[in-house]
């Protein structure tokens, strides 16, 4: 695994090659991040499902022989301050906590998946993106 695809370029590459599929990336990407996050503290949510459907989807279309995305099988986070369908958009205010799940994804988000990304999660930040020690 220590070989595996992680640069962008290096995931469009082996997807688009047929060296691997969206869902071996995705399953190796979500390992690293379970793996290094109680260390980082960088994911607050890891849409290990989500990314994996996702996946299964691109694996679906290449085996028809759809034509690729720009970021097919790239996976990706976003910062909470985006919205992402399902959970709390937090903006790294605790104040916001218990505000209700966002309903639909943020543009970006439709942009990234449309795009062919994977969504691997939401990370931490300092409250209003306003700061550098994300605590």
């Amino acid at each position: 695994m220590s070989n595996f695809p992680f640069t962008a370029t290096e995931c469009i590459a082996a997807f688009n090659s047929g060296e691997v599929s969206a869902s071996e990336i995705a399953t190796a990407s979500l390992e690293r991040i379970r793996h290094a996050n109680p260390a980082l503290n960088a994911f607050i949510e890891i849409t290990g499902e989500r990314t994996l459907s996702e996946a299964r989807l691109l694996d679906a279309a290449r085996k028809r022989g759809a034509s690729m995305l720009p970021l097919a099988a790239v996976p990706y986070a976003v910062k909470n301050l985006f919205d992402v369908e399902g959970i709390t958009t937090l903006a790294g205010a605790r104040l916001y906590a218990h505000n209700p799940p966002a309903r639909r994804d943020g543009k970006l988000l439709e942009r990234l998946h449309g795009a062919g990304g994977l969504l691997a999660g939401t990370l931490n930040m300092d409250a209003y993106a306003y700061g550098f020690t994300t605590e």
